[in-house]
């Protein structure tokens, strides 16, 4: 894989990431303490861990994109 997905729900690493900066990850809590929807990093309510321009959230949502280098064979992909 090339990608990582960044979504709370799917990935440890960033929930971990998250809460080692002082965030908290959890769902909605509504209506006599129903959690509901996915997880996502409070304050700000966003279900991923990395975005570009969501600066009011504060320092757990990072820009910075998660990079892979590969090694292409020359003889191609």
């Amino acid at each position: 894989l090339l990608t990582v997905d960044h979504r709370l729900e799917e990935n440890v690493e960033e929930r971990e990431r998250v809460t080692a900066s002082g965030g908290e990850v959890g769902r909605l809590n509504i209506f006599g303490g129903n959690e509901v929807g996915p997880l996502r990093c409070w304050p700000g309510g966003l279900c991923l861990s990395r975005s570009i321009g969501d600066t009011d959230v504060g320092e757990y949502i990072v820009p910075t994109p998660h990079v892979k280098q590969v090694k292409l064979p020359n003889a191609g992909g």
